[in-house]
Protein backbone atom coordinates (compact mmCIF):
# COMPACT_ATOMS: atom_id res chain seq x y z
CA UNK A 1 0.00 0.00 0.00
CA UNK A 2 1.38 3.45 -0.88
CA UNK A 3 2.13 5.97 1.86
CA UNK A 4 -0.51 8.65 2.56
CA UNK A 5 1.11 11.37 0.42
CA UNK A 6 1.49 9.02 -2.54
CA UNK A 7 -2.06 7.74 -2.08
CA UNK A 8 -3.48 11.28 -2.12
CA UNK A 9 -1.56 12.01 -5.34
CA UNK A 10 -2.92 8.79 -6.88
CA UNK A 11 -6.44 9.70 -5.74
CA UNK A 12 -6.21 13.04 -7.55
CA UNK A 13 -4.85 11.32 -10.66
CA UNK A 14 -7.66 8.74 -10.56
CA UNK A 15 -10.20 11.58 -10.32
CA UNK A 16 -8.59 13.35 -13.25
CA UNK A 17 -8.67 10.11 -15.25
CA UNK A 18 -12.37 9.64 -14.47
CA UNK A 19 -13.08 13.26 -15.43
CA UNK A 20 -11.20 12.94 -18.71
CA UNK A 21 -12.81 9.64 -19.71
CA UNK A 22 -16.32 10.07 -18.30
CA UNK A 23 -16.34 6.44 -17.20
CA UNK A 24 -13.69 4.43 -15.40
CA UNK A 25 -13.15 0.97 -13.96
CA UNK A 26 -10.51 -0.53 -11.69
CA UNK A 27 -8.67 -2.07 -14.65
CA UNK A 28 -8.39 1.31 -16.34
CA UNK A 29 -7.07 2.96 -13.19
CA UNK A 30 -4.66 0.06 -12.69
CA UNK A 31 -3.21 0.40 -16.18
CA UNK A 32 -3.04 4.19 -16.33
CA UNK A 33 -1.63 4.75 -12.84
CA UNK A 34 0.47 1.56 -12.78
CA UNK A 35 -0.87 0.35 -9.45
CA UNK A 36 -2.17 -3.00 -8.27
CA UNK A 37 -5.80 -3.95 -8.74
CA UNK A 38 -6.58 -3.68 -5.00
CA UNK A 39 -5.17 -0.14 -4.86
CA UNK A 40 -7.10 0.84 -8.00
CA UNK A 41 -10.33 -0.53 -6.50
CA UNK A 42 -9.72 1.33 -3.23
CA UNK A 43 -9.08 4.57 -5.11
CA UNK A 44 -12.42 4.19 -6.90
CA UNK A 45 -14.21 3.37 -3.65
CA UNK A 46 -12.78 6.54 -2.10
CA UNK A 47 -13.81 8.56 -5.16
CA UNK A 48 -17.31 7.10 -4.83
CA UNK A 49 -17.42 8.03 -1.14
CA UNK A 50 -16.44 11.59 -2.11
CA UNK A 51 -19.23 11.75 -4.69
CA UNK A 52 -16.88 11.96 -7.67
CA UNK A 53 -17.90 8.66 -9.31
CA UNK A 54 -20.97 6.45 -9.22
CA UNK A 55 -21.19 2.93 -7.91
CA UNK A 56 -20.17 0.10 -10.22
CA UNK A 57 -22.54 -0.98 -12.93
CA UNK A 58 -22.94 -4.63 -13.97
CA UNK A 59 -19.63 -4.41 -15.85
CA UNK A 60 -17.67 -2.79 -13.00
CA UNK A 61 -17.67 0.61 -14.71
CA UNK A 62 -18.31 3.84 -12.84
CA UNK A 63 -19.64 7.13 -14.23
CA UNK A 64 -17.87 10.39 -13.43
CA UNK A 65 -20.15 12.57 -11.29
CA UNK A 66 -17.76 15.29 -10.18
CA UNK A 67 -17.55 18.75 -11.54
CA UNK A 68 -14.47 20.26 -13.15
CA UNK A 69 -12.64 23.00 -11.25
CA UNK A 70 -11.42 26.15 -12.93
CA UNK A 71 -7.86 25.85 -14.15
CA UNK A 72 -5.42 26.75 -11.43
CA UNK A 73 -1.67 26.90 -11.72
CA UNK A 74 -1.24 25.48 -8.23
CA UNK A 75 -0.23 21.83 -8.16
CA UNK A 76 -2.10 21.44 -4.87
CA UNK A 77 -5.53 21.58 -6.52
CA UNK A 78 -7.24 18.97 -8.61
CA UNK A 79 -8.79 19.61 -12.00
CA UNK A 80 -12.05 18.11 -10.72
CA UNK A 81 -14.20 18.38 -7.66
CA UNK A 82 -16.82 16.04 -6.23
CA UNK A 83 -20.28 16.87 -7.48
CA UNK A 84 -23.79 16.34 -6.25
CA UNK A 85 -24.12 13.01 -8.01
CA UNK A 86 -26.26 13.42 -11.10
CA UNK A 87 -26.60 9.83 -12.26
Amino acid sequence: MPDEETYQRLLLQAGELAAARGTVGAGTVQRHLRVGFATAARLLEDLQAAGAVSGRDEHGVRQFLGTPCPDDESEDTASWAPGEGNA
